[in-house]
């Protein structure tokens, strides 16, 4: 506690010691207090491409439209057949949710055991309470939203979030706050698409901008205050733990060998940030044609648990390099200069008081 009590959060959203050093850009990597997130699942993350264009596609000349369209006012049908330009943002909406679904299985969602999100802001719970707040039937309801409005809406409420948590200009502050709310934004894209708003929750316009206020004031409201001691709040949410730890002790019964460093001897690894660890592990990702037949998977895993170093070494060599300052190997040159380079730099001094 000692070592972190001074990280506090500062108004630009950093976290810095007494001394002003940066600890972190943006507290927890998304400014957020974590006393105000939620867990929730995205609901594309799951979804083929034929669920997808079910639940938001809205595509005048599709057989599905006469059924669909069924639920809405005669000038709303009318707008989905002959407004072109309403058509063609409607098909921008729609490959920018296939877009941000591959996204969330490729590079967001990489581990297959994580499909959990922590957000501010609970999007099925909100929907439900403004039917309930303002007397919307899901299936009886006719909604006398403009499409239009639901997508301009959606662009100015993504706009105004992004700036309320970072609100620099400079480089920095807009890649930090499109990294911080890039999942924030992909499940408000997905929750108040055109189709669902319309179709599936029968909003009105009323309960429309009821929402879009909420969502607001709560994200709003889970930003971390300037001033929150961090520092603290980190070093006792480890240390509250590691007090209950025991030396070696485990408790598996009927596996002849324990999985892993567990206990005092791997928080031991982990604060030394040793090299050499006493359970080396590594996670390996399969490739699409593999991860989703469980006896592929096992396969290539009895392949790696016996696999020699002679199956994936073409050749060895041994080189002489009397010179610690240079290489015999071509592809090393760069690598070698570049590192003794930085060597060479003259080193300034951090402090006053040490030499």
């Amino acid at each position: 506690i000692k070592a972190l009590e001074d990280a506090v959060v500062k108004y630009d959203g950093t976290v810095r010691n007494s001394l002003g050093s940066v600890i972190q850009f943006a507290y927890g990597e998304d400014g957020m207090d974590a006393t105000f997130l939620e867990t929730q699942k995205p609901i594309t993350l799951d979804m083929k491409r034929k669920d997808l264009r079910e639940h938001f596609e809205i595509d005048a000349d599709s057989h599905d439209f006469q059924r669909m369209s069924q639920s809405l006012p005669q000038h709303l049908r009318t707008a989905f057949v002959k407004d072109l330009d309403l058509r063609a943002r409607l098909r921008d909406e729609f490959k920018q949710i296939c877009e941000d679904q591959r996204q969330l299985r490729h590079e967001i969602f990489a581990d297959p055991n994580v499909d959990a999100a922590h957000l501010s802001v609970n999007f099925e719970r909100l929907i439900r309470s403004a039917q309930r707040e303002f007397h919307i039937h899901p299936s009886r309801s006719i909604s006398d939203l403009e499409p239009a409005y639901i997508l301009d809406s959606v662009k100015e409420l993504s706009d105004k979030l992004k700036i309320a948590l970072f609100p620099g200009d400079d480089a920095i502050s807009i890649e930090a706050r499109d990294n911080a709310t890039h999942l924030f934004h992909i499940l408000l894209r997905s929750t108040l698409a055109v189709k669902r708003v319309c179709v599936n929750y029968r909003l009105d316009r009323k309960a429309f901008d009821w929402v879009i206020g909420e969502i607001e004031s709560k994200f709003k409201r889970a930003i971390v205050n300037p001033g929150e001691s961090v520092g603290c709040i980190a070093s006792q949410s480890l240390g509250e733990p590691v007090t209950q730890m025991t030396l070696n002790t485990f408790h598996f019964a009927g596996v002849s060998a324990k999985k892993g460093t567990q206990g005092v001897p791997r928080m031991k690894e982990l604060i030394n940030i040793a090299k050499n660890i006493k359970a080396p592990g590594i996670s390996i990702y399969l490739k699409e044609e593999h991860f989703v037949d469980t006896n592929k998977a096992k396969v290539i895993s009895n392949k790696i648990e016996y696999l020699n170093l002679r199956r994936i070494v073409k050749h060895a060599e041994i080189h002489y390099e009397p010179d610690p300052l240079k290489t015999n190997i071509p592809e090393d040159v760069l690598i070698v200069e570049s590192h003794y380079e930085l060597e060479s730099e003259p080193k300034e001094d951090m402090s006053p008081w040490v030499p």
